[in-house]
């Protein structure tokens, strides 16, 4: 038999448990490599050599930790060339060394018997690392002090008469899982800091650092709800010390990016079985390799007792042998391995671990559960009154009785569904009982009664189903958070139309005219039918042999509308001597350009999970002819709606199920009046006060026209005498926005 102490942990779970990161470097990940490791021993000192493919740009940074001991060396945009992650080395205080790269840093790890100074010396390519034990001789020749629980070793020291660096700025955030961040803006990234824990409070030391007069304070922060309740921060000997004071469990992580230091202080849910506390799960404790070959269980779980100081205990039922060998496994995943091979279980209680057969514990947790129940029944029944604020009695009410489940159990058994169970099967009698079992906060001898006037729960039970009745209604009771909803629906139009038109003809009218009558040989107007009447083309109010302006016109291709205006026009009357033959000529031309953008800005304001809906337009009326063959009337609705109902995440984004809809009166026909439609019905995720495009619709329409006279309307210049020209271009597009706020999270932002 053997026990084996591994020699530590890998990176990453020496970065979770001192919470440190280093600072960064401005290098290629490619640009340099670790070739090669040397360890050698000369009076007392242990000094370990590195071997770089090219010179460091500075010193290495460097933490340590005291329990257990450990120093840590940093070298960013570095790979490892090394055969080995890990090196047994046994010399001095020093039992092994750990280099593992991860990404484009490698951190090499140096486990220590006991803590030791160390000094850190750069020559070319190669970095000397020397460690001396605290208090021997050679440790007064090493410059780094026994460093604290965690400590930073990145300061450098100040010059003789420059001011001394100092904190800029302290700012406090709650994070989005209820952890606590204190961010601290530093001038120089070089200051040296301490953190360590002392009883209930985390003390952080900003080594002679400066502290302006404005930061100098106390902030009590029990309002952000979080594992930190006062930070007091403050000048003491020289040096900047900050007080953290945190409650209930909690676990603590630093880290430091260039100018900014972050305290972060997680809660911690406390379970009972886990061996290791801690937030993160799997398994985390202290390594060990086992080897044992038919040894018996009682004696291995002895030895893990030993080597964890917990107090094992062991039911008399476990009993048999086991062979196993393993390796560098955290001592509380090598105990779960152990008892999953036997099937036995475990119930932990402060330090002391029990173990018994799987079956043995399950009746045992029967059996005090029993017990707890008798005993509670043992008590008189009492009445206690709840007032309710925000949740309504009658939703508490059949929450506490069950009558949702009860209804699910009753379909159930007529051929419904429950659980995914269908039909009459043997499942179904399981599903039920199940069903009836959590469905019920109350004894069976527990009643509730309400008032809704008064919105009042009056529930009689045995004190123990009393307080489970009470920290029910404590979770319920509580305000719900609102949502502002704001929508956006852009309508743009841009119209273009252009038209041009032609009105030709020639008119004899030598029959009607005086020559004797003095006239001119051209005449300019308006239009034709003008300029045809002035000059007395009509016959003077017509009569015998008199022609109609229409009969005259050989061309008749005029321009048509353009935004529904009439065509602009411009006519000539050409004629010989004796006005007795003429020539009309009438040119039509019409232009529109047109722009038009409405915007619909619905908003909304609801609970959480409650649908809210506003609309706003008109109801057109139409008849229809019913079945007995009379008329009526009846509305379509042509209106701006708005219907939504979020959901908060527990990360801060909103899930809207939304429909918006932008109707309006269309074209009215014998049979009614037509809806132009424009609906978008989706299920969407958006951040807290971020804004989604839902959907657009772009529509393009382009028209050319061209009326001409066959043959005539193609010479060129000439021919547009005999043609019509119009073209026409129409672009529309819509787009609709969602933007949904938080009320809450707004109000308490400005709070802060």
């Amino acid at each position: 038999m053997s026990l084996l102490r591994t020699t530590g942990r890998y990176l990453a779970s020496i970065a979770i448990f001192c919470g440190l990161a280093s600072v960064s470097w401005a290098q290629d990940a490619s640009a340099n490599s670790i070739d090669n490791l040397q360890v050698s021993q000369s009076e007392g000192v242990t000094i370990v050599k590195l071997t770089l493919k090219q010179p460091p740009a500075t010193s290495p940074a460097s933490f340590s930790i005291a329990s257990p001991p450990r120093i840590a060396f940093d070298f960013p945009a570095t790979s490892s060339t090394l055969t080995r992650n890990v090196e047994q080395v046994n010399q001095g205080d020093l039992r092994s060394i750990n280099v593992i790269q991860v990404g484009d840093r490698t951190r090499m790890v140096l486990n220590l018997n006991r803590m030791a100074s160390y000094d850190t010396r750069v020559d070319g390519a190669d970095v000397y690392v020397t460690l001396a034990a605290a208090g021997s001789a050679a440790s007064s020749a090493v410059a780094a002090p026994t460093a604290p629980i965690s400590h930073f070793s990145t300061a450098t020291p100040q010059a003789s008469g420059a001011s001394a660096p100092g904190l800029r700025e302290i700012n406090f955030r709650r994070g989005r899982d209820g952890e606590a961040r204190i961010m601290v803006d530093l001038s120089d990234p070089n200051i040296g800091i301490d953190l360590q824990k002392q009883g209930r409070n985390l003390l952080v030391t900003f080594k002679k650092a400066d502290l302006p007069r404005h930061l100098s304070r106390r902030m009590d922060v029990t309002d952000f709800a979080t594992p930190v309740s006062v930070v007091d921060t403050k000048r003491q000997s020289g040096n900047v010390q900050m007080t953290i004071t945190p409650h209930g469990l909690w676990e603590h992580n630093a880290y430091q990016s260039d100018n900014q230091f972050v305290v972060e202080v997680r809660p911690i849910v406390e379970d009972p079985n886990q061996l290791v506390p801690g937030s993160s799960t799997g398994a985390h404790g202290e390594k060990l390799s086992l080897n044992f070959q038919n040894i018996e269980v009682r004696a291995v779980l002895q030895v893990i007792a030993d080597f964890t100081n917990y107090n094992i205990i062991t039911s008399d039922a476990v009993t048999g042998n086991v062979t196993l060998r393993l390796k560098d496994v955290p001592w509380d995943q090598a105990l779960d391995i152990i008892l999953q091979s036997k099937g036995l279980g475990m119930r932990k209680k402060g330090n002391v671990i029990w173990i018994a057969p799987d079956k043995e514990i399950i009746e045992r947790d029967e059996y005090q559960a029993q017990s707890r129940q008798a005993s509670s029944i043992a008590e008189p029944m009492q009445t206690q009154t709840f007032r309710l604020s925000y949740a309504k009695a009658e939703d508490v009410s059949r929450l506490l009785t069950g009558e949702d489940l009860k209804k699910s159990e009753d379909e159930l058994r007529r051929g419904g569904t429950l659980a995914g169970v269908r039909g009459d099967v043997p499942q179904i009698k399981g599903a039920i009982a199940s069903a009836t079992e959590r469905g019920s906060y109350l004894s069976p001898f527990g009643a509730v009664a309400m008032d809704v006037r008064t919105n009042q729960l009056f529930v009689t039970d045995y004190p123990q189903y009393l307080e489970r009745v009470k920290t029910l209604i404590m979770q319920l009771d509580k305000p719900v958070k609102q949502v502002l909803i704001e929508a956006r629906i852009v309508s743009a139009e841009d119209n273009f139309g252009r038209s041009l038109g032609v009105r030709l003809g020639f008119n004899d009218a030598s029959n009607l005219i005086d020559p004797a009558k003095k006239v001119t040989r051209a005449r300019v107007g308006g239009s034709l039918d003008g300029l045809f009447a002035q000059t007395g083309q009509d016959g003077g109010g017509g009569g015998i042999g008199s022609a109609s302006l229409a009969q005259t016109t050989s061309v008749n291709l005029p321009a048509i509308k353009q935004g529904g205006a009439d065509p602009s026009r411009l006519a000539i009357s050409l004629f010989r001597n004796g006005v007795s033959n003429f020539i009309n000529l009438e040119l039509q031309a019409a232009e529109t350009d047109g722009r038009l953008k409405s915007i619909a800005s619905p908003r909304v304001v609801t609970a959480d999970s409650q649908q809210a809906q506003i609309s706003q337009g008109v109801e057109v009326p139409f008849t229809v002819i019913t079945d007995k063959g009379t008329p009526q009337t009846q509305f379509k609705k042509a209106e701006l709606r708005l219907s939504v109902t979020p959901q908060i995440t527990t990360d801060g984004t909103v899930i809207l199920d939304l429909e918006v809809s932008n109707d309006e009166v269309g074209a009215v026909y014998v049979d009614g009046v037509s809806i132009n439609t424009k609906n978008i019905r989706t299920k969407v995720t958006v951040d807290n006060g971020g804004t989604v495009v839902l959907g657009g619709v772009y529509q393009q329409d382009e028209k050319d026209l061209v009326n001409k006279v066959p043959m005539l309307g193609d010479i060129p210049l000439f021919g547009n005498l005999f043609k019509s020209n119009t073209r026409s271009q129409s672009r529309k597009e819509l787009l609709v926005f969602i933007t949904p706020k938080i009320i809450d999270e707004q109000i308490q932002g400005a709070m802060r």
